[in-house]
């Protein structure tokens, strides 16, 4: 998505037209569904775990205060399967400091809505629940959306249009 970003940045700098520039981003919205989850997840560092667990939980897995940052929801997330299915064994949790990438979830048996991951040692378990479960139109809501909107919004330009869908309604 950070490659896209910047090659559209490039084409609008090359006044390169906006409907090639539409082109490049329709293809890959309707590409991302191949892509891995490990290059639509978003990296960043996590801090605060324990201000934001709320204590009064009344399944196995941990709940969170309102307020918390997705990513630290989604890295909560990951230490209540790692408690879940391992009892803190085997696999090191998600602590203050430590680098992670997560995801949005489609529903799932877990109720959640995102998850991290480590991106080394992480359970074959939390892996393929990415795997079945990434919610591949929220990444792109979240990541590229806004971003590709402020862009346009410069050029004046309004939405992206997709040829191919605006096109086959006329035939």
């Amino acid at each position: 998505m950070k490659e896209l970003l910047s090659n559209v940045l490039d084409d609008i700098l090359a006044n390169v037209p906006k409907e090639k520039i539409d082109e490049r981003v329709s293809l890959f919205k309707r590409n991302m569904h191949l892509l891995s989850y490990e290059v639509m997840a978003n990296p960043i560092g996590v801090k605060g775990i324990g201000k934001y667990i709320s204590k009064d939980s009344e399944t196995s897995f941990a709940k969170y205060k309102k307020g918390a940052p997705v990513h630290v929801k989604a890295a909560i997330n990951y230490n209540s399967l790692i408690d879940h299915w391992y009892e803190g064994k085997k696999y090191e949790k998600i602590s203050n400091g430590t680098k992670i990438k997560w995801v949005y979830l489609k529903e799932n048996t877990f109720g959640f809505d995102a998850i991290a991951f480590k991106g080394h040692e992480d359970p074959r378990e939390i892996l393929e629940l990415i795997k079945n479960h990434i919610d591949h139109k929220k990444m792109y809501e979240q990541a590229m959306s806004k971003k590709l909107g402020m862009f346009y919004k410069a050029m004046h330009w309004g939405g992206v249009e997709d040829k191919t869908t605006s096109m086959n309604r006329f035939f």
